[in-house]
């Protein structure tokens, strides 16, 4: 009788974690969580700069996710979507470059560049596919925390630097899973060496993260943000063994983008700087 209520009130607690509308502010978070962390440690942080680089964070994942339909659907009205976003970018371009650096508003340009290409159908047994997942991984969940950072602090170390490279590969199983549930939504669901290749590598990039993060920076993690960094094993494997199959896919893409959240904590928060 008492399990009831607790299990219903756990049901109920992740019924309202996993809202999509939470994807609004998890997905623009995971690009610069890591950065606005380590900054915030360094006792560095620019309220206005911070919520321009956000917004900035917030269109692109809105394009994302409008181009996404849009090469799924070519007879939707897109253009001028896409012409007020992108003109709302160029004004933050131009922010930065009267106050931050024209390298910043560079990256920043090829991130909104690279992001356009959600505007082509991304099917899973095309080599096109294995490029842009890289190089879309690459631009949100490595350039966005390395902006983030040298916005806030003002520089970035080439450790620092050279380390965020592995929060890409937490990013590019994201995006993999998240390709391969558009697919199913829509009901085109492809096969063949590409896909089954890149379902294993890209399915458990999580995991050689993980274990790169062991091999290569146990020493430089305390030890609770050890212990904590072991038990985010379980977030990934419990959506494979149960969560895929009793989410919807928006709710899937939302328990998707809190696991960045996690893992952009454990390393912002006890990575030892």
């Amino acid at each position: 009788m008492n399990n009831e209520p607790q299990s219903m009130s756990v049901s109920n607690i992740l019924h309202q974690l996993t809202s999509p509308w939470l994807n609004f502010i998890l997905a623009p978070l995971g690009y610069c969580f890591i950065g606005l962390l380590l900054a915030v440690r360094q006792q560095q942080f620019h309220l206005t700069h911070f919520s321009v680089l956000f917004l900035f964070f917030v269109i692109i994942y809105l394009q994302e996710n409008s181009f996404r339909k849009y090469a799924n659907h070519p007879d939707m009205k897109r253009w001028i979507f896409i012409a007020i976003t992108d003109i709302l970018l160029l004004s933050i371009l131009v922010y930065f470059y009267q106050n931050v650096a024209l390298r910043i508003v560079l990256l920043l340009l090829l991130m909104a560049i690279l992001n356009h290409g959600h505007l082509f159908e991304l099917k899973t047994n095309e080599m096109f596919y294995i490029y842009h997942s890289f190089l879309n991984s690459i631009s949100k969940y490595y350039l966005g925390n390395f902006i983030t950072l040298f916005i806030l602090s003002g520089a970035v170390s080439k450790e620092i630097g050279i380390q965020l490279f592995q929060y890409i590969l937490f990013g590019l199983y994201v995006s993999h899973v998240k390709s391969r549930l558009v697919e199913i939504r829509e009901g085109k669901r492809h096969y063949g060496p590409v896909v089954a290749i890149c379902t294993v590598l890209f399915s458990l990039s999580w995991l050689i993260g993980t274990i790169i993060y062991f091999v290569w920076y146990l020493g430089s993690f305390s030890i609770l943000g050890t212990i904590l960094f072991s038990l985010s094993l379980l977030i990934p494997i419990l959506y494979q063994i149960y969560y895929r199959k009793e989410f919807s896919v928006n709710r899937q893409f939302t328990y998707l983008h809190w696991y960045l959240i996690v893992m952009s904590f454990l390393y912002g928060f006890f990575f030892i700087i």
